[in-house]
Order: structure tokens, then sequence, then C-alpha cells
């Protein structure tokens, strides 16, 4: 039997094989299997001609032999499918089928970057002026990171929450009133805000809203001339709590034993 009728058989004899105006190079040339060859030339001239011989009842090999998540399902473009399981520890075995077709670096079309502007990440995006220096960049958390971290940051099935990290961010509603933010842990304010909490990758410092803040190292001594130099309001941003609401009655209560 001749290599044109084994050929036909193995072709399910319809539809006809793709013509050479299709774009598709037939008889397929060596190492074609690789994802890099065909892959790249389905994308280019489209599927259909390579539907004429990889069916169902066919012969020949489906795309589904070898990629067990292709073609797509319908939805398939919905984060919370197509995401889950690409991050955390075992990431980088849920990605593989993936880097079959769009590279382990994501970089083939179509690329995860098409969508998703800043994934895959770099490394090194865990640490703040990575991802936090990128997002203020942008202007919008919700908006950037929120397609696979969640619409409000809370974390999903597919990336983990912002407060798995960053215990008191996204901060809520009325933050910027000190009662809420003045009793949070400074350590916890410098991952973002920088060691020193003149603003770091957030970009906010303390002394923006507070001249005399962070105090300084010397500041039992030095806090006395600062505040007949600036007056006590700057001080009663954070030394009000409503219990002691002048200046010399919050020192008494707070540092010198009592109301003077």
């Amino acid at each position: 039997m001749s290599a044109l009728v084994w050929l036909m058989v193995g072709c399910g004899l319809a539809p006809p094989l793709p013509g050479a105006d299709s774009g598709v190079r037939f008889p397929h040339a060596e190492g074609y299997d690789a994802a890099a060859l065909h892959g790249a030339e389905a994308l280019t001239v489209g599927t259909a001609a390579c539907d004429a011989c990889h069916r169902d009842d066919t012969t020949a090999p489906t795309c589904a032999s070898c990629h067990e998540g292709y073609p797509h399902p319908v939805g398939w473009l919905a984060g919370a499918t197509h995401g889950v399981g690409l991050t955390g520890d075992s990431g980088a075995a849920a990605r593989a089928p993936c880097a079959e077709c769009h590279g382990v670096d994501g970089s083939r079309s179509p690329t995860c970057t098409s969508c998703h502007s800043s994934y895959p990440h770099v490394d090194g995006w865990d640490g703040t002026g990575q991802h936090g220096a990128w997002v203020r960049a942008r202007g919008s958390a919700t908006a950037a990171c929120g397609s696979c971290h969640g619409a409000a940051l809370e974390g999903s099935v597919t990336a983990p929450a912002c407060t798995a990290c960053h215990a008191a961010w996204p901060h809520p509603d009325g933050y910027a009133d000190p009662r809420l933010h003045g009793v949070a842990d400074l350590t916890t304010c410098a991952t973002c805000h920088g060691a020193d909490l003149s603003g770091g990758s957030a970009g906010v410092a303390c002394a923006q809203c507070h001249a005399g803040f962070p105090h300084a190292a010397d500041w039992g001594v030095a806090h006395m001339p600062a505040v007949e130099l600036q007056g006590q309001s700057s001080c009663l941003v954070c030394h009000d709590d409503g219990a002691a609401p002048t200046l010399p009655a919050a020192c008494g209560a707070r540092c010198h034993g009592g109301t003077p």
C-alpha cells in the first residue's frame, strides 16, 4: 500500500488534508511534536487546518493526547479556573503542563502577561521593594492584583491574601485615625513604610503627618523643648486618648506617674 493510501486512512479520508495555502507544513518537519514548533504554527494559522487530521474520529493524535488541559474548556479564562494551584509550594508542578505551550516563564503566546501584567512574578517579588513599589506606581492594588489575589485582596483559590504577610494591609476604612494606626506594631509598619518609617516602598512617612515622629533616641529629654517650640497640638494627635484630653494630663497619665 502506498504512503498516500496510508496517509488517507490515517486521516479518516475526510475532510481533505490542509492545502499549501493553509499555512500548515505537511508532512510535518522533524521535531514537529515540540510545542515551540507545532504550537507556534497553530497560533499563527489557527487550529482549523490542524482539525483536518487531528480529530477524535481519526488515528492521528489530538491535542489532548499530549496536553491534558487543552483545548481549554469554556470559562477557562476565569482566574479561579486556570489559576488554581499555580502558586504555593506545589505551584511548580502545577505550572509544568502550562509551560509546554506557554513557556516556563509564561512568555510564549498567549503570554501570562497579556492578561496579568506582573505575572509570572520576577525573582524577589515577595520583597516590598518589588511588589510594593510596583503596586504604588499603578495607584490601585485591588485593580493591579485583584484578578488573582481577590477583589479585596483577601486571597483566593489562586493566590494568597495580602494579610498573609501584612497583618494590617489593606488598611481598613478610617485607618488614618491615629486611634487605629497608632496602636499598630511598628515593626509591621516598617515592612512597607521603611525601617525608620521614613516612607519605604509605600512612599508614606509618619513624619508627613507627625512632625516629631518617630521620636529620636534622646526624646525623653528633647520632647520638652520640642513641645515649647511646636505647641501641644502636634503631640495631642497621638497622646490624646479621650481620657486625658490635654497634654499635661496625658503626660502625667502615661509617663510621669499620675496627673501633674
